[in-house]
């Protein structure tokens, strides 16, 4: 479910849609760091649809800081700017090694264009995105 958080996308849906997932909207995203009441609500999102059994991406990452936040919270999908365009984790991260924590969702291969897994981005300085 794509731009969860502002969309049309109720919470109801989630359980009867079949859906793998909820995109976190980057107006959400973007501002975690300076606004306590977004980084809340991000945070119980995550924690529902990991509840619902749904993987989480948080879209608009901009730097670091907020590369680690979205780590911290257990999303797992990171996609923005700061990642450089999406695409399969061989491609975008190559060299990155992810911090030791609980597999979620399936093993299925990404595919070009889908988000870089969190956990694998965790520490990624800009620019290891070839472009």
């Amino acid at each position: 479910v794509d731009d969860f958080g502002t969309g049309f996308a109720s919470i109801g849906q989630l359980m009867e849609l079949p859906v793998t997932g909820i995109k976190l909207d980057r107006s959400l995203v973007s501002q975690m760091l300076t606004d306590r009441r977004k980084s809340s609500l991000c945070r119980g999102c995550v924690e529902m649809a990991h509840g619902l059994g749904l993987e989480v991406t948080a879209v608009g990452i901009e730097n670091q800081d907020d590369l680690m936040l979205v780590a911290a919270m257990g999303c797992d999908f990171a996609q923005g700017d700061f990642l450089g365009p999406a695409g399969a984790l061989e491609t975008v991260a190559p060299s990155i090694e992810p911090p030791q924590r609980p597999q979620r969702g399936s093993s299925r291969q990404r595919e070009q264009g889908t988000p870089v897994p969190a956990a694998d981005c965790f520490g990624a300085p800009r620019g290891n995105a070839p472009h």
